[in-house]
């Protein structure tokens, strides 16, 4: 036995037999050759915990530390004393064995003499024999707690059950509200109708030429005029017709908007799509589609941008497009203010030709290069 092993059990004696005193009696056992055992043995007498039955019941529980106690059990035996038939003695003995093997690891026998002298307490008599035994009663008590559990965990499901039904409902209540808001606007805004009066002219006026060329393109976000003033002017679809300017990299369209609210623009106000047709099919792949969002990122950031040296750009879109007996291709569809014909001259050319420029005029187009 190591020290410290030997020092935990010494310790504990030490105070059962503070505790326990006169009922506390030091056993020394020897072996067959007359040699005493060097593992504690004592008993101890166990009393119910009524004052008026602990001169009538009482039993005895036999201990003998082993060379590893408190890191196994001890041996115990409960000794037949007064007030206990042989059948609860033996129930006793079984309880204590039990209840020792779930304690194993630290110092028991005090809390073991509790839990006896409580069953002592309630079986002493033929009265008290009816009732539960205190291992039934313990088994019952394991119950009721594991059944607390289940209600509390259950109650738990219904508060978070009746949460998300409070929280959806509380959601479909808004979504509820907005709708109606935005539709109270539609409706009593008197200015939509005249847009749609214009929308109507508008169409009728250049339905002639435009005939069976005419297109109607639609964005998947609202095209706002000014991106700092969301209200000051949008619209999601414009008609188009292709432009006669020229782009060996794309082909031009004019476009009209269909939808055009709150702004201070007329409908048959002209923009510029422009159409990138892209045919390779690395487009088409994970790699290639990554390329393709960056680039309307790129676009969407530039549609945050107004100056008056600026051609401003308002939005894009990325469709597909599957016709019969060819491979699917992608077109990128780019509104912006209306491209004019270029005619390739710089301001090195109107040096050249001109000779000089006056001071006021130099100094406007500096300001308007930085």
């Amino acid at each position: 036995m190591d020290e410290a092993t030997k020092e935990i059990q010494q310790n504990e004696i030490a105070a059962l037999r503070a505790i326990f005193m006169d009922d506390f009696t030091d056993v020394e056992a020897k072996t067959a050759w007359n040699i005493k055992q060097d593992t504690p043995e004592f008993v101890v007498q166990i009393r119910p915990t009524d004052d008026e039955l602990k001169e009538h019941v009482w039993v005895g529980l036999h201990v003998r530390f082993s060379k590893t106690y408190p890191r196994t059990a001890p041996q115990l035996i409960v000794e037949s004393g007064r007030g206990l038939s042989d059948a609860q003695i033996n129930e006793a003995q079984l309880m204590i064995k039990q209840q020792a093997a779930t304690m194993v690891g630290g110092e028991m026998v005090y809390e073991l003499s509790l839990l006896l002298s409580d069953f002592v307490t309630q079986h002493n008599s033929a009265a008290q024999a009816a009732r539960p035994s205190f291992y039934e009663q313990m088994v019952e008590r394991q119950q009721a707690g594991a059944q607390a559990v289940r209600e509390r965990e259950h109650a738990e499901w219904q508060r978070m059950q009746q949460a998300d039904m409070k929280e959806q409902a509380d959601l479909q209540q808004r979504i509820r509200a907005e709708l109606e808001r935005k539709q109270h606007e539609l409706h009593s805004d008197a200015q939509r109708q005249q847009h749609l009066s214009e929308i109507a002219d508008a169409v009728h006026s250049v339905a002639g030429r435009w005939a069976e060329a005419i297109q109607l393109l639609a964005f998947d976000k609202p095209i706002f005029m000014d991106p700092q003033s969301p209200r000051n002017g949008w619209f999601t679809t414009v008609a188009i017709e292709e432009s006669s300017l020229a782009d060996a990299l794309c082909t031009a369209y004019d476009a009209y908007p269909t939808d055009l609210a709150n702004a201070s623009i007329h409908l048959s106000d002209r923009f510029t799509v422009q159409c990138f047709t892209i045919t390779s099919s690395h487009y088409l792949t994970d790699q290639g589609r990554k390329l393709l969002e960056r680039v309307q990122t790129r676009i969407s950031d530039l549609a945050q941008i107004r100056h008056q040296n600026l051609v401003s750009v308002y939005g894009c879109r990325l469709q597909a497009v599957e016709e019969r007996g060819q491979e699917t291709s992608l077109c990128l569809w780019v509104l912006s203010d209306p491209l004019l014909a270029h005619d390739g001259s710089t301001l090195e050319d109107v040096l050249e030709s001109c000779g000089s420029i006056a001071m006021p005029q130099a100094r406007k187009y500096l300001r308007h290069i930085l």
